[in-house]
């Protein structure tokens, strides 16, 4: 699936893979995954969806799958050892079940291959795989994102950038396109094998960790958060050009706000790389439009661009925010919510977003928020910073 070429000419004549040695290479296979069943039971249910295909074509020199199969060059397989295979059909199946190709929006396409890989490589690393020759992991990024890891690999050059073992584009004539219905379903497997599995105590550790960690409970006090906040404004007259990288007092009781109430925008980061984030950052907005003080509250849901804007105040029924479809998931663009706001500037600005995308360069002439998820850092200098945790401290 990965489009880095191979060095061979496409043309090429296709060795030929006599009939014994394509049954004994199938047998081997399909010996693999009743070990890998035994194993790693969760993956390995998932590449059952995933027939074999053994490839002499010499414009796959390794693997890749378009979410129908797996192929495999018997050349490569016979470089591995029998757990490096099994590692390279738990990667190929965490590509279709990662929706890593519709992801890839307009960023460059290698980069973004090495990116997914080690979105991938790093969970299969925490589930006990052995990784295999070639196989993409930048020990300083682990437990980041595939978006994550493209933006910190823009700052290396061409030169300094690996390869990796397989195929993220197919070769013509090998396997077809992957379409909508079948990414969809692919989230189907992903979760009914969720529902299956989650209660036998048999999830890979470092998705069991995804699954069990992000909070549905509001982590931060907000009548106190916002009486902080503007009370903050008010006292400085240089207003927000200065960060604070303070984490805010819990409990810390201060005068009511000013009467007449506040009108907040509040931009939610819908981009692919907060997916995992988004329960928590909806917790914390549902928790906000409960606060006992008149409030306006703008949501603005944004990727790229704006996706959606509504507006609530305290005291609506919150039924219609606890069943919205959030609106989103390509790649990240910070900005547009200030200009939006540059429009008519609201009392404060909120945004709760992994701060991974490209931001105005100077300070509004309002308030700021940043709502980072623990390790994460502001985009830039200026403005509040307030981290949420994944887990009780």
């Amino acid at each position: 699936m990965k489009p880095i070429p191979c060095g061979l000419a496409s043309d090429a004549a296709a060795p030929v893979l006599d009939e014994a040695a394509r049954r004994r290479w199938l047998q081997q296979l399909e010996d693999d995954r009743s070990r890998f069943l035994l194993r790693h039971p969760f993956t390995a249910s998932l590449t059952l969806h995933l027939a074999v295909e053994l490839v002499t074509d010499p414009r796959l020199p390794t693997a890749a799958t378009d979410g129908r199969r797996i192929y495999f060059n018997p050349d490569f397989l016979a470089t591995l050892d029998a757990e490096q295979r099994l590692f390279v059909m738990a990667h190929e199946v965490w590509h279709c079940v990662a929706g890593h190709l519709s992801r890839q929006q307009n960023r460059q396409a290698r980069r973004w291959n090495l990116a997914v890989d080690h979105e991938v490589n790093w969970l299969l690393v925490q589930d006990g795989f052995k990784l295999p020759p070639g196989a993409v992991l930048f020990p300083g990024l682990r437990g980041c994102s595939a978006e994550q890891v493209y933006s910190a690999l823009l700052d290396r050059s061409a030169q300094d950038l690996p390869t990796s073992f397989d195929l993220h584009e197919l070769p013509e004539g090998i396997g077809q396109p992957m379409d909508g219905p079948l990414r969809s379903q692919w989230q189907q497997r992903l979760r009914d094998t969720l529902e299956r599995h989650r209660h036998q105590g048999d999830l890979p550790e470092g998705l069991a960790r995804l699954l069990d960690h992000v909070p549905t409970d509001a982590q931060l006090p907000w009548r106190v958060v916002l009486r902080d906040f503007m009370l903050g404004r008010q006292a400085r007259r240089r207003g927000w050009e200065r960060p604070s990288r303070r984490h805010w007092h819990r409990g810390l009781w201060l005068p009511d706000l000013r009467p007449d109430g506040l009108r907040l925008m509040l931009a939610l980061d819908t981009s692919a790389s907060t997916r995992r984030l988004l329960p928590m950052f909806m917790a914390e907005i549902t928790a906000l439009l409960k606060v006992e003080h008149a409030l306006e509250l703008t949501l603005v849901e944004c990727d790229t661009h704006i996706r959606r804007v509504r507006t609530f105040r305290s005291g609506d029924d919150l039924s219609a925010l606890a069943g919205m479809r959030l609106r989103g998931g390509g790649g990240t663009d910070l900005r547009p919510p200030f200009d939006l706001a540059a429009q008519d500037p609201p009392d404060a600005l909120i945004f709760l977003t992994d701060g991974d995308g490209r931001a105005p360069g100077q300070s509004p002439n309002f308030p700021v928020m940043w709502v980072l998820p623990e390790l994460a850092t502001a985009p830039v200098e200026w403005g509040e910073t307030l981290i949420l945790y994944k887990e009780s401290t």
